[in-house]
Protein backbone atom coordinates (compact mmCIF):
# COMPACT_ATOMS: atom_id res chain seq x y z
CA UNK A 1 0.00 0.00 0.00
CA UNK A 2 1.43 3.79 -0.72
CA UNK A 3 0.75 6.20 0.70
CA UNK A 4 -0.73 9.21 -1.94
CA UNK A 5 -3.48 10.77 0.15
CA UNK A 6 -3.32 8.88 3.57
CA UNK A 7 -3.21 11.19 6.54
CA UNK A 8 -1.75 7.81 8.16
CA UNK A 9 1.68 7.41 6.25
CA UNK A 10 3.81 9.42 5.19
CA UNK A 11 4.46 10.90 1.38
CA UNK A 12 6.04 7.83 -0.69
CA UNK A 13 6.36 5.35 2.60
CA UNK A 14 5.49 2.16 2.06
CA UNK A 15 3.71 -0.66 4.25
CA UNK A 16 5.05 -4.07 3.89
CA UNK A 17 1.76 -6.45 4.61
CA UNK A 18 2.04 -9.87 4.27
CA UNK A 19 0.18 -12.03 1.10
CA UNK A 20 -2.68 -13.54 3.81
CA UNK A 21 -2.70 -10.26 5.22
CA UNK A 22 -3.66 -8.73 1.85
CA UNK A 23 -6.22 -11.15 1.11
CA UNK A 24 -7.94 -10.63 4.40
CA UNK A 25 -7.66 -6.79 3.97
CA UNK A 26 -8.87 -7.93 0.28
CA UNK A 27 -11.89 -9.48 2.30
CA UNK A 28 -12.90 -6.81 5.01
CA UNK A 29 -12.15 -3.48 2.60
CA UNK A 30 -13.28 -3.74 -0.97
CA UNK A 31 -10.15 -1.71 -2.09
CA UNK A 32 -6.87 -0.93 -0.09
CA UNK A 33 -6.60 2.10 -1.78
CA UNK A 34 -9.99 3.13 0.56
CA UNK A 35 -8.75 1.88 3.50
CA UNK A 36 -8.65 5.46 4.84
CA UNK A 37 -12.14 6.30 3.73
CA UNK A 38 -14.75 7.46 6.49
CA UNK A 39 -17.24 4.81 5.37
CA UNK A 40 -14.47 1.95 5.48
CA UNK A 41 -13.29 3.31 9.00
CA UNK A 42 -15.42 -0.14 10.87
CA UNK A 43 -13.82 -2.78 8.76
CA UNK A 44 -10.09 -1.02 9.04
CA UNK A 45 -10.46 -1.04 12.42
CA UNK A 46 -11.85 -4.80 12.44
CA UNK A 47 -8.51 -5.40 10.25
CA UNK A 48 -5.86 -3.30 12.70
CA UNK A 49 -7.06 -5.11 15.68
CA UNK A 50 -6.48 -8.43 14.03
CA UNK A 51 -2.64 -6.80 13.13
CA UNK A 52 -2.49 -5.63 17.07
CA UNK A 53 -3.34 -9.27 18.01
CA UNK A 54 -1.01 -10.77 15.72
CA UNK A 55 1.56 -8.06 16.99
CA UNK A 56 0.86 -9.00 20.73
CA UNK A 57 1.73 -12.66 20.22
CA UNK A 58 5.08 -11.92 18.96
CA UNK A 59 5.62 -9.72 22.07
CA UNK A 60 4.88 -12.73 23.72
CA UNK A 61 7.20 -14.41 21.99
CA UNK A 62 9.84 -11.60 22.93
CA UNK A 63 9.18 -11.86 26.73
CA UNK A 64 9.89 -15.37 26.83
CA UNK A 65 12.88 -15.56 24.70
CA UNK A 66 14.03 -12.22 27.50
CA UNK A 67 13.49 -14.30 30.51
CA UNK A 68 15.84 -16.42 29.50
CA UNK A 69 18.13 -14.04 29.28
CA UNK A 70 20.12 -14.78 33.28
CA UNK A 71 18.34 -12.53 35.71
CA UNK A 72 22.12 -11.28 37.05
CA UNK A 73 22.61 -9.15 33.62
CA UNK A 74 19.97 -6.81 34.99
CA UNK A 75 21.29 -3.90 32.27
CA UNK A 76 20.79 -6.87 29.22
CA UNK A 77 16.96 -7.39 30.81
CA UNK A 78 16.21 -3.67 30.98
CA UNK A 79 17.26 -2.89 27.70
CA UNK A 80 14.93 -6.07 26.61
CA UNK A 81 11.84 -5.19 28.80
CA UNK A 82 11.62 -1.72 28.68
CA UNK A 83 10.74 -1.16 24.61
CA UNK A 84 8.37 -4.57 25.33
CA UNK A 85 6.40 -2.97 28.05
CA UNK A 86 6.28 0.46 25.80
CA UNK A 87 5.04 -1.63 23.00
CA UNK A 88 2.19 -3.66 24.62
CA UNK A 89 1.04 -0.51 26.22
CA UNK A 90 1.30 1.35 22.51
CA UNK A 91 -1.12 -1.66 21.07
CA UNK A 92 -3.41 -1.38 23.96
CA UNK A 93 -3.53 2.51 23.25
CA UNK A 94 -4.33 1.40 19.41
CA UNK A 95 -6.90 -1.38 20.00
CA UNK A 96 -10.46 0.56 19.27
CA UNK A 97 -8.70 3.32 18.65
CA UNK A 98 -10.40 5.80 16.04
CA UNK A 99 -7.62 8.11 16.01
CA UNK A 100 -5.75 5.35 14.08
CA UNK A 101 -7.61 5.80 11.11
CA UNK A 102 -7.67 9.57 11.08
CA UNK A 103 -3.54 9.71 10.94
CA UNK A 104 -3.50 10.68 14.76
CA UNK A 105 -0.25 9.82 16.53
CA UNK A 106 -1.57 6.45 19.19
CA UNK A 107 0.94 7.00 22.09
CA UNK A 108 1.32 6.09 25.92
CA UNK A 109 1.68 9.06 28.28
CA UNK A 110 4.50 10.71 29.86
CA UNK A 111 2.96 9.15 33.30
CA UNK A 112 2.21 5.84 31.81
CA UNK A 113 6.23 5.73 30.48
CA UNK A 114 7.61 6.92 34.24
CA UNK A 115 5.05 4.08 35.85
CA UNK A 116 6.58 1.79 33.25
CA UNK A 117 10.11 2.51 33.81
CA UNK A 118 9.71 2.59 37.74
CA UNK A 119 7.93 -0.73 38.05
CA UNK A 120 9.92 -3.18 35.36
CA UNK A 121 13.11 -1.32 36.77
CA UNK A 122 12.25 -2.71 40.59
CA UNK A 123 11.02 -6.44 38.86
CA UNK A 124 13.19 -7.26 36.25
CA UNK A 125 15.39 -9.56 38.10
CA UNK A 126 12.25 -11.61 38.85
CA UNK A 127 10.94 -13.63 36.11
CA UNK A 128 7.00 -14.38 37.50
CA UNK A 129 6.62 -10.80 38.95
CA UNK A 130 7.64 -9.92 34.99
CA UNK A 131 5.44 -12.37 33.60
CA UNK A 132 2.59 -11.18 36.17
CA UNK A 133 2.95 -7.77 35.09
CA UNK A 134 2.94 -8.70 31.57
CA UNK A 135 -0.05 -10.91 31.56
CA UNK A 136 -1.85 -7.72 33.22
CA UNK A 137 -1.22 -5.67 29.87
CA UNK A 138 -1.80 -8.51 27.32
CA UNK A 139 -5.19 -9.26 29.20
CA UNK A 140 -6.26 -6.30 27.12
CA UNK A 141 -5.81 -7.44 23.62
CA UNK A 142 -7.97 -11.04 23.91
CA UNK A 143 -6.39 -14.00 21.45
CA UNK A 144 -8.36 -14.10 18.03
CA UNK A 145 -11.57 -16.28 18.43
Amino acid sequence: IEAKNNPGLLTGQRVKISRKRVRYLIRTVTEPEHLFEPGQRQKAQRMFNTLIRKAAGHLDDALAYTLLIPRRAVRIRLFCLLPLFFAIATLIEAKNNPGLLTGQRVKISRKRVRYLIRTVTLICWNNKALRSFYTSFRGQIPEPA
